[in-house]
């Protein structure tokens, strides 16, 4: 068997294995959202350097 096959045979057994066990909601989607948002809003840093571009400027 050719080391391709024997790799996609190895990612296809992990995915199995990954799939077979549930993952719970770790997270609620409306709360990480809302956390998103609010991280988005962040302003210029307290000794007012750029860190970012705001509104498209560059």
């Amino acid at each position: 068997m050719a080391v391709p096959d024997l790799l996609a045979q190895l990612l296809r057994a992990w995915r199995r294995d990954v799939l077979s066990a549930p993952v719970p909601q770790l997270v609620d989607p409306v709360h990480a959202a809302r956390l998103v948002r609010d991280a988005a809003r962040v302003h210029a840093s307290p000794d007012e350097a750029r860190t970012r571009a705001r509104n498209g400027s560059v």
